[in-house]
C-alpha cells in the first residue's frame, strides 16, 4: 500500500459510517447514505 492509499483509507475510517472491513480481500467500504443526509 503507498503512502497516498494509506492517507486514504485513513479518511475513510475517520469521516465515514458505517464503515465495512473484508480481512480477505482487505478492502474497506461504507454504506451509500441519501443525498442530504447529514450526521446528527
Amino acid at each position: 500500500m503507498t503512502a497516498g492509499n494509506f492517507a486514504r483509507v485513513i479518511d475513510i475510517l475517520r469521516n465515514e459510517t458505517p464503515v465495512y472491513g473484508n480481512a480477505t480481500t482487505g478492502s474497506v467500504t461504507t454504506q451509500s447514505e441519501l443525498v442530504g443526509e447529514e450526521e446528527s
